[in-house]
């Protein structure tokens, strides 16, 4: 047996089963395993063909062995070796690229891709982030309810007629309520008038009993009876407007109580909302009821004193 079959048979046996199947494929995809017979699986099932001439052994022996070197070199450094098909347009782009940047092909696309992938990286980042930040703001706020999807909600056509029925009643009872207030502005200017002229009444009887004292006239000073008719009527005035003041803020407190009512039996509001409106309105009505106290304790004094 010449050397360098000698070295190339103990080569390809020397006990390593990831070398065996390297050769076995290499020889395979060059269509050379009909020189060398090589078993991974069975070591006596490896042998060189005789008919091979040494001068082709020493060209394949030196081939196969830089390409393993080769393949051993590369998964040291953490290099592997594609085959892949590229379009003419493509390579002529990466060319220009490798170019441009006084690179070879391979450190130009491997910037390509690392760069892409960089990019992609930080955009997977950045979303990220933001997940986590919306969610750790949505569990701060608790409980508390989101804001609707205006654009699917609010501007719906059912919505939309909804608020303009509920901004309707709205100003209807706005209305109501101004009109209310207005009666009792009114009654409280025609109370004020009234009492006014109580007082001038009064200041104009004590002056003439004054003047006709003064004089010593041995005129009758005019009457308590025409005293007592002018003093009654402003009375009767007194108390007509006293029993309307009352009768407005009965309505206003039976009004309040069929609004409570009503939201009560509306469901689209909320029962936390409903608490801090019935308790609104239980304060005006409280408020009411003083007033109809107020009204009656006047009404009795008028009363008591005629």
């Amino acid at each position: 047996m010449s050397d360098i079959r000698k070295k190339l048979s103990e080569w390809i046996n020397e006990p390593n089963p990831v070398k065996q199947q390297w050769i076995y494929n290499y020889l395979a995809k060059r269509g050379l395993s009909g020189q060398i017979r090589i078993d991974p699986y069975s070591p006596n099932n490896r042998y060189i063909n005789e008919q091979i001439p040494d001068s082709n052994l020493i060209i394949l022996n030196d081939r196969i062995r830089k390409a393993w070197s080769q393949k051993i070199h590369r998964e040291k450094k953490g290099l592997k070796s594609f085959n892949f098909i590229m379009s003419e347009h493509i390579e002529k782009q990466l060319r220009y690229l490798a170019k441009n940047l006084n690179k070879n092909l391979k450190d130009t696309l491997e910037s390509i891709l690392l760069n892409t992938y960089k990019t992609e990286r930080e955009q997977q980042e950045r979303l990220k982030a933001e997940a986590k930040k919306e969610k750790a703001l949505k569990r701060a706020q608790g409980n508390r309810p989101t804001w609707p999807n205006f654009e699917n909600t609010l501007f719906s056509k059912g919505s939309t007629e909804k608020l303009e029925n509920e901004l309707l009643k709205a100003k209807q009872e706005i209305n109501h309520k101004d009109k209310q207030i207005s009666d009792l502005l009114d009654m409280q200017g025609e109370l004020r008038e009234t009492i006014k002229e109580l007082q001038s009444t009064s200041e104009s009887d004590q002056n003439h009993t004054h003047t006709s004292n003064t004089n010593n006239t041995p005129k009758e000073p005019e009457g308590p009876p025409n005293s007592n008719n002018t003093s009654s009527q402003h009375e009767e005035v007194i108390i007509h407007l006293w029993d309307k003041l009352r009768a407005r803020t009965l309505q206003m407190i039976e009004a309040n109580t069929k609004a409570n009512l009503n939201l009560a039996l509306d469901a689209s509001i909320p029962d936390n909302q409903k608490k801090k409106i019935h308790k609104k309105v239980a304060t005006s009505v409280l408020k009411d009821f003083d007033k109809l106290k107020q009204y009656k304790g006047i009404r009795e004094l008028i009363e008591t004193k005629s």
